[in-house]
């Protein structure tokens, strides 16, 4: 009989990380493909019911934003998965590799922190906002911050699952691009 090793928690954690990353990652691209959708076939609709009626429809300009705000903070957090912030490599190029750790580590701590920040005002205002009812469609207006505290959110997780890997030195998914201005 063979002694069983238990499964290493480090490499089960990190499976579940990436898991997560990539199970997010798919949900948060599918709502975003749903919510552009969404809009073009609401203003495609509009266009359509002007040629036969003399008015437009009421609703699609208040539609048009919610999914907007949809697609704009789901996608800011897809962008957080890949990494693909806006970055400036010029400096950190220029520095010695300890010192480029350290602002590394400094940075996402930074990144991590304002997201933490933006998720728990999104959520204290959609408190607040549900008292309140959206103008023409009549939805309580935490419609209106509901993606922001989720986008946030899911910025959180994939920003901790990154920080935590580069504390780790595990940092291999760093992007190959061009190193300047990336």
């Amino acid at each position: 009989m063979q002694p069983t090793t238990p499964p290493d928690p480090v490499s089960a954690f990190d499976r579940a990380c990436s898991a997560y990353l990539r199970g997010s990652g798919l949900v948060l691209r599918v709502l975003g493909v749903l919510a552009l959708a969404l809009m073009v076939g609401s203003h495609a609709l509009e266009i359509g019911w002007r040629f036969f009626h003399e008015r437009g429809l009421s609703w699609v300009h208040e539609f048009s934003m919610i999914a907007a705000m949809v697609l704009y903070f789901l996608m800011y957090a897809e962008i957080a998965k890949q990494r693909d912030y806006v970055r400036l490599d010029l400096l950190e190029q220029r520095l010695p590799a300890g010192a480029r750790r350290h602002l590394s580590t400094f940075i996402r701590l930074v990144v991590l922190a304002f997201h933490a920040l933006v998720a728990w005002y999104a959520v204290g205002t959609a408190r607040f906002a549900a008292a309140f009812d959206t103008t023409v469609l009549e939805w309580p207006e935490t419609v209106f911050y509901a993606p922001l505290a989720l986008g946030c959110a899911d910025i959180v997780l994939t920003e901790a699952i990154h920080l935590w890997r580069h504390l780790r030195g595990q940092d291999e998914g760093e992007r190959a691009a061009p190193r300047v201005l990336t």
